[in-house]
């Protein structure tokens, strides 16, 4: 067998005469060649369905017997060639490069019947070719024509028409006719049936890897020179962080003047403790048994060859391929199992999460998110400047405001205005994920969480300084916008969800300042009760409750009330807020004057820099709208742009409101249909005033409008408008992740929930069994993971009848006899006493405990509890905060981590040893916790 060169790309090609009970030998094929090939064309599958581990399946939906697959570092598009031919079929698919100014490889598949004695290729060849036009164009597959140049002593009609094809095309052959593709019987000898020709190919290397697996086709490889059409493979960096903290490694004695030299000095330290090694993947080993039986086999075959009426050798033939194909199954399967072993006591690793969620939905998977931009970016019509263009005209708000920026005249505030200490800067960094990925200037959360305290010190410094100048350096304020395509759209750039990646350590003092403010806007309250969303203690769920108690669930005596509901969407509200609007409000909470002047800079002349693919733009200035996209302060300066709508939307008095972000709710159940709809109106008329005053555009598209009538038969809608615009009336609206009816069907629900927790039960038996897989401990931990919290977060707030619950009830006791492999007869009764699951009724209620626990904690929450006529719990002295001044006394070292009993022994010793060392100091004490052990923790000191 010829060597694959890793950087070519690699076809296979194989007739496999049905492809169910030989995956599993492709499998292991695959495992013994030194690199996975590129593409496998089979042919003669007869299952329309394929699905193969880390292969893409392309296939034509006119036909059910030839499908290609395509590795997952490789990207493809099928092109449906419209033939008028029906009875061909065939494959082609355009392989992706990974810069639009390369050129792609096309791939084409057919498999020609036998019987198929007149068919011609003429129309899929030069529609084929069209499509090429002067890139590679590779041709595969099983033509069944005969013709004395691959092989055969005579040709056939079909088999001249396609050797003229190729001689007028320009079509090279590359198949050896010395190496038989096909192997014949007692009566027939070895021909060549399939075949692989091309044109434009680069350096091809054609070989007969003499295996067939089972079929009596062979797997034939095919490789060309072109290795633009794959990822690279990243190499692995391993940080030795314990060097990088330490403090005579930081040069001290030359203070960085800007932040770029300091962050500079940050990363040529980390270069320097940093080890580059190449990955290694895990390869299943291979079987060395199952590669007897096929070695076996192969020489069995070459005896039957020169003996060809020996009946007796095609019987043991026949044997051993029957006895390799059960043991290839039985070692997929094993493999499988394993890796699922592997899950166990796992779950608090990000690739067992990974795992999951892959086989719950294989398309959101980071390679398929992957795969899909680059069909957005090869798709587009225009060039690569067309591209950035468009991109930029879509996502970069540029546009500039002509009012002036309003000036700070109020009072100082010194709890604001001080500066920032170690204590401060340490907590937020403690408070940010690890794994954010790191802006343009590479300094990432993970290495500002490693610094040493005299480099936390050296950072608050430069904080500091920011923070009395009012300006920021360019490098915090500039970010980098990649994009992912929207799940369940078309693959178009007017689809595509913007991400910006921003400077860690901007995101740092953005921390610190955004603790600060929500605190002080809490204790004073500043913030509007009927807004919810990013506070702390508050959730989308408090709107749910409001419009379960004031609409879905009526009070006694008003069973036959008129009522609505109005959700209100604005037009990408964050991306155009006007920045005037945003400090003209935080001019009026009295913030002082070092905090304004930060937001102020911090909104003011920022740059973004567009990627998508290997493309990038230069720098874009944007203009005065806007919130920066990803930063962890524009949350809360969104709210404070919107401060004003509530106070407005409360002087309508036939109307209710809740806003979570830019999502507003309005609902009503004053008088009739008639005034309702003059109180909508009138809301709407509101919204759209203080939203274009913003520089926020209402959409009238999206927004919409549930009736609950007493009327069945009243089909009057109502006439409310934004922009000019009626809005829709629906039967069924959805308001922040639930979904209301105004009939209170709950069907549309309760469907939802059963489609998704059938996915989660094909998962979980995917995982599990009774003898191998994931164990029931963490099962339990999926299943409350992905079905008990999919029930909790919608279903309380919705009008559920005993019928409704009793469905989900059985939903849940489904996925739970699955989950523990118990028999769907399993009686109910028993199940319940085994004590693993709650009920329905019992999960709502626990639920809205632990709301209303909440609830109370806040003055906002106990506001909408007291309207909503629940008593709040009186609470007990919980969490308080610790002053300022406090706070620089106390040194809190993180808990370290690795210290398994078995695994990590010496660094066990070397903490213990540690600890021995100031056993004896003066006001040093230990202390240790266990449990819980029957609901009953142990402490000691």
């Amino acid at each position: 067998m010829m060597a694959q060169l890793p950087r070519s790309l690699n076809i296979i090609q194989w007739n496999c005469r049905s492809f169910r009970r030989k995956a599993a030998s492709l499998q292991q094929y695959i495992g013994t060649l030194d690199h996975q090939p590129d593409i496998i064309a089979l042919q003669d599958t007869i299952v329309p369905d394929i699905r193969f581990s880390s292969y893409t399946t392309h296939a034509n939906k006119h036909n059910t017997s030839v499908c290609t697959l395509v590795h997952n570092t490789c990207t493809a598009v099928t092109v449906d060639l419209d033939l008028r031919d029906t009875q061909l079929e065939y494959v082609f698919i355009r392989l992706l490069p990974i810069k639009r100014s390369q050129q792609p490889v096309y791939v084409l598949n057919i498999y020609s019947r036998p019987k198929s004695h007149k068919q011609t290729f003429i129309e899929v060849f030069r529609k084929a070719r069209k499509q090429a036009r002067n890139a590679p164009l590779l041709i595969v597959g099983d033509f069944n024509a005969r013709h004395p140049s691959w092989g055969y002593p005579q040709e056939d009609t079909k088999g001249r028409k396609l050797y003229d094809l190729m001689a007028l095309e320009g079509i090279t052959l590359l198949t050896e006719p010395a190496y038989p593709t096909r192997t014949g019987n007692s009566v027939s000898r070895d021909t060549c049936p399939d075949l692989t020709m091309g044109i434009n190919l680069p350096q091809p290397r054609w070989w007969n890897s003499q295996e067939n697996l089972g079929s009596d086709h062979f797997v034939i490889h095919t490789s060309l020179s072109y290795g633009r059409h794959k990822k690279h493979q990243k190499t692995v960096k391993l940080i030795d962080w314990a060097a990088f903290r330490k403090t005579e490694n930081f040069p001290f004695h030359q203070t960085p003047t800007s932040y770029s030299e300091w962050a500079g000095i940050l990363l040529e330290l980390k270069n320097e403790v940093t080890k580059t090694i190449a990955p290694t993947f895990e390869a299943p080993a291979i079987d060395s048994h199952l590669l007897h039986l096929w070695d076996a086999r192969r020489q069995l075959t070459r005896r039957w060859k020169r003996q060809r009426l020996n009946r007796r050798l095609k019987t043991r033939i026949a044997a051993l391929t029957a006895k390799a194909e059960k043991y290839a199954i039985t070692l997929a399967k094993e493999n499988w199992f394993s890796k699922c072993d592997s899950l166990t006591g796992s779950l608090h690793t990000k690739s067992a999460w990974h795992l999951l969620r892959h086989l719950i939905d294989p398309d959101s998977t980071r390679g398929a998110t992957r795969r899909s931009l680059q069909r957005v970016i090869h798709g587009f019509p225009g060039n690569d400047a067309n591209l950035l263009g468009a991109l930029q005209s879509k996502y970069v708000n540029t546009a500039r405001d002509h009012a002036p920026i309003p000036k700070y005249d109020g009072p100082d505030n010194p709890e604001l205005s001080k500066a920032f200490t170690v204590i401060e800067v340490k907590a937020a960094i403690q408070s940010m994920r690890k794994g954010t990925a790191p802006g343009p200037d590479q300094v990432s959360i993970g290495l500002l969480s490693n610094l040493s305290d005299d480099m936390t010190q050296l950072l608050v410094d430069k904080m500091n300084q920011y923070w009395d100048a009012g300006t920021l350096p360019i490098e915090w304020k500039s970010a980098q916008l990649t994009f992912i395509p929207k799940a369940g759209k078309a693959l178009n750039i007017d689809n595509l969800r913007p991400i910006s990646l921003t400077s860690c350590a901007g995101k740092v003092m953005e921390k610190v300042i955004q603790m600060r403010l929500t605190e002080y806007l809490e204790e004073q309250n500043l913030l509007p009760d009927t807004m919810y969303g990013f506070r702390p203690h508050l959730s989308a769920q408090d709107i749910l409750l409001q419009l379960k108690h004031e609409i879905v669930n009526l009070p006694s005596g008003t069973t036959q009330a008129e009522r609505a509901i109005l959700a209100i969407d604005f037009k990408g509200a964050f991306d155009n807020v006007r920045h005037f609007t945003i400090l003209e409000n935080l001019r009026e909470l009295k913030c002082g004057p070092k905090l304004y002047a930060y937001v102020r800079d911090f909104l003011t002349d920022r740059l973004v820099t567009i990627r998508i693919g290997d493309l990038k733009s230069p720098p874009i200035t944007m203009g005065d709208y806007g919130t920066p996209q990803g930063a962890v302060l524009s949350p809360l300066l969104f709210n404070i742009a919107l401060m004003r709508l509530p106070e407005a939307l409360n002087e309508i008095s036939e109307v209710r409101h809740a806003i979570y972000a830019d999502d507003v709710t309005i609902w009503s159940r004053s008088g009739n249909l008639g005034q309702i709809e003059e109180a909508f109106q009138q809301a709407a008329s509101v919204v759209e005033k203080i939203g274009r005053n913003s520089g926020l555009e209402c959409s009238p598209t999206k927004s919409e409008i549930l009736v609950y009538r007493n009327n069945a038969s009243d089909n009057t809608s109502l006439n409310v408008q934004l922009n000019g615009t009626q809005i829709q009336e629906v039967e069924t609206i959805r308001i922040l992740g639930a979904h209301f009816n105004n009939r209170g069907n709950n069907s549309f629900a309760l469907h939802k929930l059963k489609t998704s927790c059938l996915q989660i039960s094909r998962m979980i038996s995917r995982v599990a069994n009774r003898r191998r897989g994931m164990k029931e401990h963490d099962i339990m931990r999926l299943i409350q993971a992905f079905v008990i919290s999919r029930i909790t977060y919608s279903f309380p707030y919705l009008r559920i009848l005993k019928a409704d619950e009793h469905k989900i009830d059985r939903i849940i006791r489904v996925t739970l006899k699955k989950a523990l492999n118990l028999p769907p007869w399993t009686l109910t009764e028993r199940l319940l006493q085994m004590g693993l699951h709650n009920t329905a009724s019992e999960l709502f209620q626990a639920h809205h405990t632990n709301q209303v626990m909440r609830l109370a904690i806040t003055k906002t929450g106990r506001k909408t509890l007291s309207e909503l006529g629940i008593e709040a719990p009186i609470q007990r002295r919980g969490k308080q905060r610790i002053p300022h001044e406090w706070r620089q006394d106390f040194i809190i070292k993180p808990l370290p981590r690795n210290m398994h009993p078995q695994f990590h022994e010496h660094r066990r010793r070397a903490r213990a040893k540690v600890h021995d060392k100031y056993s004896d100091a003066e006001g040093a004490f230990f202390v240790d916790a266990a449990g819980p052990v029957n609901g009953k923790y142990t402490a000691s000191v």
